[in-house]
């Protein structure tokens, strides 16, 4: 038969029969007959919100891309056409527009979320890999643990509002003024980095204004050299301004000059800092960026690069003097280095200083600012996290190494969560669902802690109920914010997730007799009765805890086992369909098992684990440094990146 001789009867709802013409025959698609519908019927009715229903075998004629033959579909043969409500949502965008977006599907709570963010990408005129949906303040996934999640995963009807907002952790600034200085290397050693390292500051510059709108942010930019160039010259700085026109000048005038040996004027760069600029009082958050690709004047600081200066700085500024500046202000300190087998050892020097006199409370954190890029994500990320940081009261804490006197120390009562069971992928694609504290708990907890990690205090304590020794961890920084409920529980999320990636780790790989076998070590939430106070409690762990890579990119090999964690991290990303990454990984080794404890996870969507979840940063961060090995070639995993 010609194509032209074959006529459709369309008949809608109503009984009203519409003859259209099937253009290629037998050859027809569903999509085409569809779009021929489209153009016959009076009211809008693109081919999403038709269903066809062959009466003849009663089938649906789903798939658009079959032939109406293959359905039994013959020239005459009549066809049911159900019309299909409208399915469509309102989307707030970030400069707080509304709008509404239709899903072209026939299915439209089965539509992929990551179909829904193409097509706010298209109709925003916005890059969605720098945003997050919001539905009901829950962040929409594209793929949770290998599953890609729809509409209906989420309960999502039409009319629902989606909101989308820039990636990250919203901050609520508390102090009504933001300090930033920039001090930068600029002897000629930095002619490579120098147009980068300039780019980057006026784009963290104009980023953080943007983000603080209404909050008073003052810049300001010491440039420092070496003693080979003139007195007058070796330092020149601009003071902390609010004028951008200012700041740019100075600046886009730098260049990169001097530096007779290796080592630099850093002594000169710091005291420059602190006693030429204005910085504000108390109440000030107060953030220093430090870039520099080498260590200052003396052997102390470094491993046998150029010095014209062994024995130190020849104006003799020490560095406990700079430190002691650094706690007076309370600056948060991030130094950027270029390669950091340079500074590593003179920022372990600043550092011991730093600690010993701010009582524990600053510490320089160090990023990576080797290529532009790379550079720019890390100064940015850092001086949010810095913000962060300053507008979180952490108090200053006693540490005490010893055990308690458990006679001596108060019984506290509480309730606790049960250890959550063993999860499958299943479970984890169904969205994790854990018990809150129900169980009875009295224990004791020392008055000091003994360590801290990143994000918590370590305290000893005692299980009274279960008589057992325990540890109790809590969060640094103090706040409704920091002190809920949500943060705990998104520890025991980070716990249970991990566990049900370590379980299918283990049973997927090869597993020689000499094969050590990986656990998670349990953790649970405890509430402190007639008060909001909550704890990590673990069991007791002994032994040494080896470290085999962080959240930031980190990787140590030293332990046999190592080559094994790394190819876990590895493991879980292409296990979870590029959603998430675990690291953070360390553990104690006993007999023939490691127990991890306190891992991180990164995701998609930053903050979707906790404060240590630094998102596709974080990720490219493992990959830039992860190599595969054995474990990974055996398991299939070589290749499979971002």
């Amino acid at each position: 038969e010609m194509a032209s001789q074959w006529n459709i009867n369309v008949t809608g709802i109503s009984g009203q029969v519409t003859k259209v013409q099937a253009l290629n025959g037998p050859n027809t698609t569903v999509l085409e007959l569809k779009k021929q519908v489209e153009t016959f019927h009076e009211r809008h009715m693109p081919p999403h919100r038709q269903r066809l229903v062959f009466p003849g075998s009663n089938a649906k004629l789903a798939d658009l891309q079959r032939t109406l033959s293959s359905y039994g579909v013959t020239n005459g043969s009549s066809i049911m056409l159900i019309i299909l409500e409208r399915f469509a949502l309102y989307v707030t965008g970030i400069d707080g527009t509304m709008h509404e977006v239709e899903i072209p599907s026939s299915d439209p709570e089965g539509f992929a979320v990551a179909d829904v963010v193409s097509l706010l990408e298209n109709m925003l005129c916005q890059n969605m890999s720098q945003c997050q949906v919001l539905c009901n303040n829950t962040p929409l996934e594209k793929i949770r643990h290998g599953k890609k999640m729809t509409l209906k995963d989420y309960g999502i009807k039409a009319s629902t509002t989606l909101i989308v907002t820039k990636l990250g952790i919203t901050l609520k600034v508390v102090n009504p003024q933001v300090d930033l200085c920039f001090l930068v290397d600029c002897t000629g050693s930095m002619g490579s980095h120098i147009d980068a390292v300039k780019n980057c500051v006026k784009a963290v510059r104009d980023d953080l204004v943007k983000q603080f709108q209404g909050c008073d942010i003052r810049f300001a930019f010491v440039r420092y050299t070496d003693y080979d160039q003139p007195d007058y010259s070796r330092t020149t700085h601009i003071d902390f301004t609010k004028n951008q026109s200012a700041f740019y000048n100075f600046v886009d005038a730098i260049r990169a000059d001097g530096g007779g040996d290796s080592a630099e004027d850093i002594m000169g760069g710091l005291q420059a800092a602190f006693s030429r600029l204005s910085w504000g009082d108390s109440d000030v958050c107060k953030v220093m960026v430090h870039v520099a690709d080498c260590p200052c004047h003396g052997s102390q600081y470094h491993n046998g690069i150029g010095d014209n200066y062994q024995t130190g700085d020849p104006a003799g500024i020490s560095h406990e003097q700079m430190m002691r500046e650094v706690a007076d202000k309370n600056i948060q300190y991030w130094f950027g280095f270029i390669n950091s087998s340079y500074t590593d050892k003179m920022i372990t020097v600043f550092n011991e200083s730093l600690q010993r006199l701010s009582e524990r409370r600053l510490l320089i954190r160090q990023v990576e600012a080797k290529d532009p890029k790379e550079m720019g994500d890390a100064v940015n990320r850092s001086v949010m996290g810095s913000l962060y940081a300053a507008n979180a009261a952490i108090k200053a804490y006693r540490f005490d190494l010893s055990i308690p006197e458990w006679g001596y120390i108060s019984e506290l009562q509480g309730m606790k969560t049960a250890p959550p069971p063993l999860k499958s992928m299943a479970d984890l694609q169904r969205g994790l669902q854990l018990d809150l504290p129900s169980i009875n708990l009295a224990f004791k907890c020392a008055p000091n802690p003994f360590a801290e990690g990143q994000e918590c205090l370590v305290y000893h304590g005692y299980d009274v109920t279960g008589r057992r020794k325990i540890v109790l961890k809590k969060y640094k920084r103090e706040g409704d914010e920091f002190n809920s409920i949500d943060c705990y529980m998104k520890e025991l999320q980070v716990r249970a997730i991990t566990d049900t990636y370590v379980q299918s780790f283990n049973d997927e790989r090869e597993k020689p007799s000499s094969s050590l076998l990986i656990t998670v070590h349990p953790v649970e939430i405890v509430q402190c009765s007639g008060s909001q106070q909550f704890y990590l409690l673990e069991a007791f762990l002994k032994g040494n805890i080896e470290k085999y890579n962080n959240n930031a990119g980190m990787v140590s090999m030293k332990a046999a086992e190592s080559d094994m964690m790394q190819a876990l991290s590895h493991y879980s990303w292409v296990k979870s369909g590029r959603s998430m990454l675990l690291c953070d990984l360390q553990g104690v080794q006993m007999y023939s098992t490691v127990i991890l404890t306190d891992p991180a996870i990164h995701s998609t969507t930053p903050g979707t684990y906790g404060f240590t979840d630094y998102g596709e940063t974080g990720i490219k961060r493992f990959f830039k440094t992860h190599q595969c090995g054995t474990f990974c070639t055996q398991m299939g995993l070589s290749g499979q990146l971002l």
